[in-house]
């Protein structure tokens, strides 16, 4: 589908399309399917035969004309569908531009232009809901609704300034704060949604750490259920992070292979070691790997008790089918948590490592409320509106103007999530995630 927006839409449509029953294309009616042929306006010859639609502003996605044409696809066809409109006055939309005219244009806010990126680029169900609620209007409403209650407290605060002396009932300072404080916790709940949030938006990460060739890749290809990782006898054969994505419990889990925690002189090894420290980092839940018939090395002792300290880590010992020789207590010890026997040979153990990751799943899937943020713009704009009532409520007494600068600030803060205000960097940062076309 080829999408043409701007007061020239039906203009350049009418250059580049010809309606099969013959009649004029600038007497198409809107939001009606027209059969006919797209053709190259150089020399008049047929490109593909196509259905076009005229919407007519506003009563469109960006508030303009637009045309959309529906051809048969393919690469190269569509290549010159765009080719045609290109030479008739169209150019080529930027990123995110059509969501940017209709924010623009107020057919929607800030909020719901954001949500159409996380419809978008939704990995699970949960957030895919959540991205949906919001497009259509949650969190707009509820912070529209939380500003209007500071808009009130503001409104009654300048009447006292404009006219002191007059006999009306000012709202007291204690009513302020009362206020203040309701708004305040409001805005806590909603931001400590944002952890939920930025989980369902990212997924969830797992890392196997441990020892070269303590057999981590072979339990990646069980969880997995397919050979993602190559495994070899030799130690180190995983020297870069490998990662592949599974569903656990309605949600994407990310399940990445490290490469062997060991000292080494090897360039290319070093660096996979520093990735892999990395993502460690980032991630939600470790799986630290020994070899039961192995003794714990003092380095990897060493590694693993600052890890243990740092990280939600669950000790794992594999090759259950041999002989050990390395001490279950002293892991236990290591990590103050039970370990769990496999086998990356036999498959015994994965089914617990599997519940491991189902049940850390389910802990972050508590949603309490409908309102859930997962955009660290939102975050930042309600942290400013709390920590500017915060100011506020702590200075809840005469002169009452004082107390309205912080309430200001923070109804501008607000005002800054629905797209109030904003200036054309935030707005380029924003727009610059999208991909060309939405």
């Amino acid at each position: 589908m080829v999408r043409i927006s701007g007061a020239l839409a039906l203009t350049i449509a009418t250059h580049i399309f010809k309606r099969k029953d013959g009649k004029n294309v600038a007497e198409m009616m809107p939001r009606k399917i027209y059969l006919g042929s797209i053709f190259d306006p150089k020399n008049g010859e047929d490109i593909d035969e196509a259905q076009v639609v005229f919407f007519r502003h506003p009563k469109t996605y960006t508030g303009e004309d637009m045309v959309e044409m529906y051809g048969h696809g393919g690469i190269f066809v569509s290549e010159k569908i765009l080719d045609a409109a290109l030479k008739k006055g169209a150019r080529f939309a930027e990123r995110g531009e059509f969501t940017l005219r209709a924010f623009l244009n107020g057919k929607i806010d800030l909020t719901q232009a954001e949500s159409v990126l996380d419809i978008i680029k939704a990995k699970n169900d949960e957030f895919l809901r959540i991205s949906l609620k919001n497009q259509k209007g949650e969190l707009q409403n509820r912070i529209i609704n939380i500003k209007s209650k500071l808009i009130s407290i503001l409104a009654e605060i300048e009447v006292e300034i404009e006219y002191p002396d007059e006999d009306f009932n000012f709202v007291s300072e204690e009513k302020i704060k009362e206020i203040a404080i309701e708004v305040r916790d409001e805005l806590k709940a909603i931001l400590s949604t944002y952890k939920m949030g930025k989980f369902l938006r990212e997924g969830f990460k797992i890392a196997l750490l441990g020892p070269p060739n303590v057999g981590k890749s072979s339990i990646m290809n069980k969880l997995l259920t397919k050979n993602r990782v190559i495994v070899t006898p030799l130690p180190g054969t995983t020297r870069d992070l490998v990662g592949d994505w599974l569903t656990v419990g309605g949600m994407d889990v990310l399940l990445m292979d490290t490469a062997g925690l060991t000292e080494t002189e090897d360039l290319i090894e070093k660096e996979g070691i520093k990735k892999t420290e990395e993502f460690a980092e980032q991630a939600d839940l470790l799986f630290f790997v020994f070899d039961g018939t192995r003794p714990i090395s003092p380095k990897i002792r060493k590694v693993a008790e600052v890890i243990a300290i740092k990280k939600n880590v669950k000790p794992v010992i594999n090759k259950q089918d041999l002989p050990w020789e390395i001490s279950p207590l002293d892991v236990e010890k290591i990590f103050g948590d039970k370990y769990v026997p496999t086998s990356a040979l036999t498959g015994e153990g994965i089914e617990i490592l599997k519940k491991i990751i189902n049940d850390e799943v389910k802990k972050r899937l508590d949603i309490e409320t409908e309102t859930v943020i997962s955009n660290y713009r939102h975050k930042e704009c309600i942290e400013k509106a709390i920590e500017a009532l915060s100011e506020a409520i702590e200075n809840a007494q005469p002169p009452v103007d004082i107390m309205s600068i912080n309430i200001r600030r923070a109804t501008e803060c607000l005002g800054n999530i629905l797209g109030e205000n904003v200036g054309d960097a935030v707005l380029e940062e924003i727009f610059s995630n999208f991909c060309v076309g939405k």
